[in-house]
């Protein structure tokens, strides 16, 4: 494999939002399913925006 296609073309997302993500872990407190780590309130936070903590999510 030639050295130039081993490039990481972008961030993946868990780390591109790392601290939308964390902040709005802290501030979860909605059940979540089993096997995931955000509530399904929090993860439409994640995609449509607002605000968790002091945080603004984007």
């Amino acid at each position: 494999m030639d050295q130039k296609q081993n490039v990481l073309l972008r961030l993946p997302a868990e780390r591109l939002y790392a601290k939308e993500l964390e902040a709005l872990k802290e501030a979860d407190q909605d059940p979540k399913p089993a096997g995931w780590q955000l509530s399904p309130r929090s993860e439409l936070t994640f995609i449509t925006g607002r605000h968790a903590g002091s945080v603004n999510i984007t």
